[in-house]
């Protein structure tokens, strides 16, 4: 299948490389970008206060990655392709709970890794009202129900066929995936479920959404990895200006989770660990979060309320008992309390400075705090915070660096939603993007 796969993506390119010789002023060449990033990561993390055989972990990674991508032939087909790498810059043997690098056959960390993150070939046709597209290779995603994870050296990855159909208002979306690579491995590999390390043949989503207006909008999804996990969500966003320099954000989402078949309902299933019965076939979990947000001049402000009905709720797609890059979680809903009929508040408020020395600094603090109806965690309570600082240099185009700091606190050791215990996280991030060509 690999060596189909490859000779596929080698076949469309020499066809795409022989007809651009033919036409050096071609689209192709003319839209083509090659564009590099370097992303500098300090994590740290302590575990200490409530796990102590877990200590302290700490990683100083440098990745960097060239994103090519082609104009199109005929104004129809292109390919693009991107190359990720990191090296671990520190001694520190550590554990993979970072997820920055990830574990050797040794039980160490590996000093890096380089691999080919996204290969695929792209379509589009269609005309202003009737349009379409289609990648297939390897490639990154980000909608409501699957996405990549950007938040260590390169994100995450995966290998399928997604396709987009507008027709005026309305859009669809599909995605057909059968393999990932995690943000911090060197490769791609098969879909396993949660603890029983089952293979999953493959992760199929799909969604419409209605642009009703240019400030509001519906969307609804439905995704299953096959014989294991079933989500469903429905969205709708309203954007307005009641006068001039304020914007108002209201929007409201419901995810849905339920077993889709025998791989949920295998002995140790994760489905057995979250179900209120200890029956992975009584498993269902609602997941409701109402937002409204509002933005004036250089301030920005969100509150979400965030509540969940039934079960813990399961966004994880695949993965392992450690961790799994694919899921449905998406920071406007953060996962923040998704335990058994747990409830939560969470804030966001931040300025950005646009003029004066500190032009290009951005700074706010998000916080949550909640506690749980009934359930396993009856009773608990729990908080964290999140202080971000973040800083676009303005006399280097392309430059930034962020610190993010955060502390998680809850009164037991079982919270879904706050992985398990107290911690306390610092990291640091340094980007410089620039245009090749």
């Amino acid at each position: 299948m690999k060596i189909f796969y490859l000779s596929t993506i080698a076949a469309a390119v020499l066809s795409i490389t022989s007809t651009v010789q033919a036409d050096a002023n071609s689209s192709f060449v003319t839209d083509s970008t090659l564009d590099a990033t370097f992303k500098t990561v300090y994590f740290f993390r302590d575990f200490s206060e409530t796990t102590p055989e877990a200590t302290k972990v700490e990683q100083f990674v440098q990745g960097g990655r060239l994103d090519f991508q082609s104009g199109y032939i005929a104004d129809w087909i292109g390919f693009d392709a991107s190359l990720y790498s990191a090296v671990r810059l520190n001694d520190s043997d550590g554990n993979s709970r970072s997820e920055v690098v990830e574990l050797g056959d040794d039980n160490k960390l590996k000093s890096g890794y380089s691999k080919l993150g996204q290969a695929l070939i792209k379509v589009k046709f269609g005309d202003e009202y009737v349009n379409g597209s289609a990648k297939y290779g390897r490639q990154v995603v980000d909608n409501i129900l699957l996405n990549g994870f950007p938040s260590r050296a390169n994100p995450s990855a995966y290998s399928g066929i997604t396709g987009q159909l507008n027709i005026g208002p309305l859009e669809l979306n599909a995605n057909r995936i059968t393999q990932t690579s995690t943000r911090y491995s060197n490769g791609f590999s098969d879909f396993v479920t949660v603890n029983t390390n089952q293979k999953i043949e493959n992760l199929r989503t799909l969604r419409a959404t209605y642009h009703a207006t240019s400030d509001l909008e519906f969307e609804i999804g439905i995704g299953e990895s096959k014989d294991y996990l079933r989500q469903r969500v429905a969205r709708a966003t309203w954007q307005l200006e009641p006068k001039d320099g304020y914007q108002v954000t209201l929007d409201a989402r419901a995810f849905r989770a339920e077993p889709a078949g025998n791989l949920a309902l295998a002995s140790g299933s994760i489905f057995e660990k979250l179900s209120q019965t200890g029956n992975a076939e009584d498993y269902k979990s609602t997941w409701y979060n109402l937002t409204a947000g509002v933005d004036v001049g250089n301030w920005s402000s969100k509150l979400t309320y965030g509540r969940v009905d039934g079960d813990t709720y399961n966004f994880l797609w695949a993965g392992n008992s450690d961790y799994s890059p694919t899921n449905s979680f998406q920071d406007l809903n953060t996962n923040f309390l998704a335990d058994q009929n747990g409830r939560s508040l969470l804030g966001h408020l931040f300025y950005s400075f646009d003029e004066g020395v500190a032009k290009g600094l951005t700074a706010g603090i998000i916080y949550g705090q909640g506690e749980f109806d009934d359930g396993q965690d009856k009773g608990l309570e729990a908080w964290e915070r999140l202080l971000v600082v973040s800083y676009d240099v303005p006399a280097v185009e392309g430059l930034n660096f962020t610190w993010v700091g955060t502390q998680a606190r809850n009164d037991g050791d079982g919270a879904f939603g706050l992985n398990s215990g107290d911690a306390t996280d610092q990291r640091v991030y340094m980007n410089y993007s620039v245009n090749i060509f």
